[in-house]
């Protein structure tokens, strides 16, 4: 992987600033709003901006570092992801005890992406896992609720371990020019979050049509295009920074050129905003089938570490699939 480690590019730092200026002025106008307030909730969003400092910290943090950053925050979170998870599944003492066997495999997952063993990348927890569970659970001899066993934990492990290096993998691929190096992973890091958000406060001011009343009952058409508008014009944004789509230096220059790269730029935000919106409702669909609101508390109004990557799981996935193809041919 050919990034700088130790630092941010200019372009990176840019990008930075901008969204430390912007959670600043949104943090501002959140603990306005909630002066006077001394309720559960008022506290519970007071403590929820400590967290998104946190997490603007961990993106940057991790591409400064480079890909051993990258690869040891994946790891982490994937790590605390699957001990959310397991309980959901597992049916005893046993089946946790082989979960956590298997968990094994997770670091070595992504010392195969930052070390480039391509094979070893895309087999180890697909395959290994399967392997590893599947005979574990077979030489213990418990068959009562074997394929639910098994497959749930082969599930969480592909959900919240290969899918997610997936996002990781995207720093492998530098967008060039003038953008940063790191600029797909950040691109994604930052567009899924934004786009949760967009989607949360659009349908909590306009929402009234319900998208999956009994899976999320709170997503609402409104606020699902609204964020698809939002999160285009974040896009557009972050666009001549982070990606190819360097619709501002192509102004002067070619306006065809500038507004196909505007058109990538919103269309590719608007793409992010889509598939997070179907990781969010399937990993809900999930805490709905085993009587969960919240994967756990880790995250002060945010809930656990399973729901705030819920989106990441399909939006990493998708744009790495695209970024690998793009730039094959």
């Amino acid at each position: 992987m050919d990034i700088p480690t130790g630092q941010l590019d200019v372009p990176a730092l840019r990008v930075l600033a901008f969204g430390s200026i912007s959670l600043a002025a949104g943090s501002v106008v959140r603990l306005w709003l909630l002066r006077g307030r001394r309720d559960e909730k008022s506290r519970e969003r007071r403590a929820s901006l400590l967290v998104w400092w946190l997490l603007l910290l961990a993106i940057f943090g991790s591409a400064a570092v480079g890909p051993y950053g990258i690869a040891l925050l994946f790891t982490l979170v994937t790590l605390y992801a699957l001990t959310e998870f397991v309980p959901w599944v597992a049916r005893d003492g046993g089946d946790r005890r082989i979960a956590v066997t298997a968990m094994a495999l997770v670091p070595l997952q992504y010392l195969a992406i930052i070390h480039g063993y391509e094979p070893a990348g895309w087999l180890m927890l697909p395959v290994g896992s399967l392997l590893v569970i599947g005979s574990l659970q077979a030489l213990r001899g418990h068959t009562d609720g074997f394929i639910r066993a098994v497959g749930g934990m082969y599930w969480g492990l592909i959900v919240f371990g290969f899918l997610p290096s997936l996002a990781a993998r995207l720093a492998d691929h530098p967008p060039g020019d003038s953008a940063a190096a790191t600029g797909w992973y950040l691109y994604v890091m930052l567009l899924t979050p934004f786009s949760d958000i967009a989607q949360a406060l659009v349908g909590r001011q306009w929402g009234r049509r319900r998208i999956t009343p009994v899976v999320s009952p709170h997503k609402t058409w409104e606020g699902f295009i609204g964020g698809l508008i939002l999160t285009g014009l974040a896009s557009l944004l972050l666009a001549p920074c982070l990606t190819p789509w360097n619709w501002w230096s192509a102004i002067s220059r070619d306006s065809a050129a500038a507004m196909a790269a505007t058109v990538n730029a919103f269309t590719a935000g608007a793409l992010l905003c889509a598939v997070g919106f179907l990781g969010d409702i399937h990993v809900s669909a999930m805490k709905r089938d085993v009587g969960v609101k919240d994967s756990g508390d880790l995250l002060p109004g945010q809930g656990g570490m399973i729901d705030r990557i819920d989106s990441l799981t399909f939006t990493g996935t998708t744009f790495y699939l695209l970024v690998a193809s793009w730039t094959a041919f």
